[in-house]
């Protein structure tokens, strides 16, 4: 096996984290601490919630169980992540030391990855919207699939989701290259 060859596990790692080429020791090292922490967290509060939830099954509604639903992905689908990013920053993982002949190409690569990761976003939304209103009996199963509207709207979402990770992405590509040429 060549050096330059990534398995696919290193290569969703580098996508999660937004760790920058190439994947040393101590990235690697880095990538470990933070996800063994983010599973803690995820595994402590899912014993704490389960326990809580059990302990309320007598009073719970199906609005409280909505709640409970909605409470969930705010933690594994927004608590999560931003931990992630913030200790992947605070680590440095995310730094990219390039060249100004290297910056249209990582220019490219970061333009793809906001389109994919806002369509990503936009239609774990409407997904999201899909089992919300079938879990509330608001609108029928069929009916919510093929609103046009719901879907344009988490499109849009989703696009500005993509736009704000690919300004953020840019600005930092900028700085690269700004202290490459300081260097």
């Amino acid at each position: 096996m060549s050096k330059n060859h990534e398995t696919l596990w290193m290569i969703l790692m580098k996508l999660v984290y937004g760790v920058a080429e190439p994947v040393d020791e101590y990235k690697k090292s880095e990538i470990n601490r933070i996800g063994n922490n983010a599973f803690i967290i995820a595994l402590l509060y899912g014993v704490i919630s389960t326990f809580i939830y059990i302990f309320s099954l007598d009073q719970m509604t199906k609005e409280h169980f909505l709640i409970v639903i909605l409470a969930n992905v705010l933690v594994y689908f927004l608590g999560l992540p931003l931990y992630i990013s913030i200790a992947a920053k605070r680590a440095h993982l995310m730094e990219i030391d390039l060249d100004k002949n290297e910056y249209p190409r990582y220019f490219r690569r970061t333009i793809i990855h906001g389109i994919f990761v806002g369509l990503g976003y936009g239609i774990g939304v409407y997904l999201l919207r899909i089992i919300i209103s079938f879990t509330s009996n608001r609108n029928v199963f069929e009916t919510s699939t093929r609103e046009f509207e719901r879907l344009l709207g988490s499109l849009g979402i989703g696009l500005l989701f993509g736009t704000a990770l690919t300004l953020g992405k840019l600005v930092t590509l900028k700085r690269a290259v700004e202290q490459a040429k300081n260097k």
